[in-house]
């Protein structure tokens, strides 16, 4: 039994101990050629999933809240996506309320600019 479990610590990647944020990278950018095979591969992406998601210390809510979240950061445009992923929002809350700020910001330079005449609309 014991060279069994040394062998699967053997086999177990080193993401293990990644972040969160590295653990979703790993598991995102992993691509098939990586594996041996169509079971190797789902196989990766079931260990590269558990490692990042963690089902055994977070609920089925805390899992679905990360997916939303990654989802929101994805569908956000470009410019807001840069600045919001600058700040690691660790929730869906957080998030929400960057990209309030960031276009709070965005809609006061806007106001700024069109009272001071720097502004015309476009033709």
């Amino acid at each position: 039994v014991k060279e069994s479990s040394s062998q699967s610590k053997k086999s177990t990647p080193q993401t293990n101990s990644l972040d969160p944020e590295s653990s979703r990278r790993h598991f995102r950018s992993f691509y098939y050629p990586e594996a041996v095979g169509p079971l190797q591969a789902v196989s990766q992406l079931q260990e590269l999933c558990r490692q990042w998601l963690k089902p055994e210390i977070h609920s089925k809510e805390q899992i679905l809240e990360l997916l939303v979240l990654e989802q929101f950061l994805a569908i956000l445009p470009r410019e807001l996506q840069t600045q919001i992923q600058k700040h690691h929002p660790q929730s869906i809350e957080e998030a929400v309320a960057l990209v309030q700020q960031f276009q709070g910001k965005s809609d006061q330079r806007r106001n700024e600019a069109w009272h001071s005449g720097d502004w015309a609309p476009p033709r």
